[in-house]
């Protein structure tokens, strides 16, 4: 997993399924809501195609998005997608 900032300024993070395939955590816009997203990426640069997950990506349920990003599920209070 890698930490991350994504461009509106909050915190992010990507975890990879395979080398191409991308799930990304972030904080949401309210304080205490975050959300996860996955899709397909190039790999050439996994620093840089997280930022198109987040605004591209397929949300994730909250039980697959808890299951890989457990500790955001314990910081932050509510889920959306």
């Amino acid at each position: 997993m890698s930490q991350v900032i994504a461009k509106d300024g909050k915190p992010a993070e990507y975890r990879l399924l395979g080398y191409r395939v991308m799930l990304v955590a972030k904080e949401g816009w309210t304080p205490g809501e975050w959300r996860c997203s996955c899709g397909p990426v190039p790999g050439n640069n996994h620093e840089q195609e997280f930022q198109d997950i987040i605004d591209h990506g397929e949300p994730m349920s909250h039980e697959v998005a808890k299951f890989f990003f457990p500790r955001w599920n314990r910081k932050y209070k509510h889920y959306i997608i």
